[in-house]
């Protein structure tokens, strides 16, 4: 897969490498640059990208946390949305969740497939 123009940090650089030297933690600059080729080089629809982004959160949080409640800061912009999209997985698959709003509103409802409504 070719990446993007924006490198991957080196070491002794703020992101880290997790599970694999293939899996890297970017960088908000980073990721929206992934984002941004994705979305204008590939044609990837941007809430696809949430889709994609929110479960497979919810599918981590899932195997790391198997039993209880979840809770969510939900911020107003993108990652917010992602952290909806994620509530809603684990909440279809029958997990308590609880959202709490912590910008100034709520993501843009457009890109979430109905998540406000369902929530």
């Amino acid at each position: 897969m070719t990446r993007p123009a924006t490198p991957i940090p080196a070491a002794g650089q703020p992101a880290r490498f997790t599970g694999s030297d293939d899996v890297p933690v970017l960088t908000a600059a980073q990721m929206q640059a992934w984002d941004a080729d994705a979305i204008e080089r590939r044609g990837v629809p941007q809430p696809v990208l949430m889709e994609s982004a929110g479960r497979a959160v919810a599918a981590v949080v899932q195997r790391l946390y198997p039993d209880g409640r979840i809770t969510a800061a939900v911020g107003s912009g993108n990652n917010g949305g992602d952290a909806l999209v994620a509530l809603r997985t684990l909440r279809a698959w029958g997990r308590d969740v609880v959202a709490v709003q912590a910008g100034g509103s709520m993501p843009d409802g457009g890109l979430l497939h109905g998540t406000l409504e369902i929530m």
